[in-house]
């Protein structure tokens, strides 16, 4: 045999071979890049999964909110929103026969001394700001099956453990991140974080403009309060799942009487008002 004709010989087993070895890809079933005609898992780490992802509109009522109108409560007072922050955790949708859909992300908490908590946390915290107009928030990767869902569930707030965790070990681009100047939600005395910070300017005058702000916090675990949005639908299997909520600050605001209220009633109307104040677009 030619040297000619033994290089063709072995190309050809070469190419047989080849055609043979079985494909490598993405075979998980509920992953978006699912490879339909791979044989076996690929090595590095190659399947990438559906985000749950919220959409927020910032309204007042029926109209867009702006930090520039001014409000009328119930006992005809003038009053201005001029910003509102709050952290969204424990974030997951509940399916028609009551089982969760929830994230995969995680993290890990460690105390003032250094020493982990857990390493092991769920990691779906979100800093919402009116003044930014946050908009919207990727809340983690799912591994959904298509399903009829009835909720989604949210807490505002943070849970007990993340609350009293050092935070210098966040990322600087973490929602828990003490770094951020504005709004400043960790308590550096306390160390402890506020869950909900609303900043309104209320009219002592009587003259219809308001010109005195006021700051009202509401932290502490008795404070971390749920909220369950009507959200039936169905999520299938490989996709993003997209929420569109608005936040709406008259629903936050109801009842309360920021010019004569004291501190605890206004808090307390506050939390009253949560579960309500974020629902389905």
């Amino acid at each position: 045999m030619t040297l000619h004709y033994r290089l063709f010989f072995w190309l050809a087993v070469v190419a047989l071979v080849s055609c043979d070895k079985p494909k490598e890809g993405c075979i998980d079933v509920v992953a978006k890049n699912l490879s339909v005609g791979s044989e076996l898992a690929c090595k590095n780490g190659c399947c990438q999964y559906p985000s749950l992802f919220l959409q927020f509109t910032h309204i007042y009522g029926g109209t867009a909110f702006n930090a520039a109108d001014t409000h009328t409560d119930a006992a005809a007072n003038a009053f201005r929103i001029d910003s509102l922050a709050f952290f969204l955790s424990d974030m997951y949708i509940v399916q028609n026969n009551g089982n969760r859909i929830g994230t995969a992300e995680r993290m890990s908490l460690f105390d003032y001394n250094g020493n982990t908590i857990t390493e092991d946390a769920p990691n779906n915290y979100a800093l919402i700001n009116s003044v930014a107009a946050t908009n919207g928030t990727t809340v983690g990767t799912t591994r959904h099956r298509t399903n009829d869902v009835a909720t989604l569930h949210l807490q505002v707030g943070i849970d007990a453990a993340a609350n009293k965790a050092l935070p210098t070990k966040y990322a600087a681009t973490h929602p828990l991140t003490p770094l951020k100047t504005f709004p400043r939600m960790y308590n550096t005395a306390s160390q402890d974080y506020n869950f909900m910070k609303i900043w309104v300017n209320v009219d002592t005058n009587a003259d219809g403009a308001p010109d005195t702000q006021k700051i009202f916090t509401l932290k502490d675990d008795a404070n971390r309060t749920a909220i369950d949005a009507a959200y039936a639908g169905t999520v299938v299997v490989g996709n993003d799942i997209v929420y569109g909520l608005n936040i709406d600050y008259q629903a936050l605001t109801n009842g309360i009487l920021f010019k004569t209220d004291d501190n605890a009633t206004v808090l307390a109307k506050l939390k009253a008002n949560i579960p309500t104040f974020i629902y389905k677009k």
